[in-house]
């Protein structure tokens, strides 16, 4: 079940100016897809994933139906310069089949692409108040083999986080590859 995407900023992408965009989706017939065409999946109906070249900005959003159908709208403050990869996940209920598509934009003047960080095994960092380390669990992480990782999330007084769900399920973790060709999405 081909689906197209057409993704069109509504005036210019500025970092750190938040940004309307236009997302269009039609199969391959140019049938429009309206969002009762799309089953719920994790509480949402799209989950769209934006990463700047450095994958330092990360946003996850969930576009709305806008108008005309098969047309969806969504905000985004784009943090850096540069070509942001957009990936969609959405399961359109004819097939039932996930539907993983990749598109993009450009923030601002410069095509520049920032070094993307390598996991080393060991990362951790401070968001809302809370420490978040993920850790590779048994042998070294290494590129394009299988691994097992852990995420610690502890509060402010280094104590383990009481934790609720989002998005129906406990955790997601999304990962994405240097050359912004793909990312990995789990629960």
């Amino acid at each position: 079940y081909p689906v197209i995407a057409r993704l069109t900023p509504q005036g210019p992408v500025t970092p750190g100016e938040e940004a309307t965009f236009l997302l269009d989706l039609r199969d391959y017939q140019q049938i429009p897809l309206s969002a009762e065409d799309i089953a719920v999946s994790h509480t949402e109906r799209i989950h769209l994933m934006a990463v700047d070249p450095s994958l330092q900005d990360y946003q996850h959003l969930h576009p709305s139906p806008a108008g005309e159908p098969g047309q969806f709208t969504f905000k985004l403050t784009p943090l850096r310069e540069g070509r942001y990869a957009v990936y969609l996940d959405f399961i359109p209920i004819r097939s039932g089949r996930r539907v993983l598509l990749g598109t993009g934009f450009d923030s601002g003047t410069s095509p520049a692409r920032a070094a993307a960080p390598v996991f080393s095994g060991a990362e951790s960092a401070w968001v809302g108040g809370h420490e978040l380390v993920l850790e590779g669990v048994g042998s070294p992480v290494s590129r394009k083999q299988a691994a097992q990782l852990r995420l610690v999330v502890k509060d402010a007084a280094g104590q383990p986080a009481a934790l609720e769900p989002v998005m129906g399920a406990w955790a997601h973790m999304v990962a994405f590859d240097e050359a912004q060709r793909g990312f990995a999405h789990l629960h």
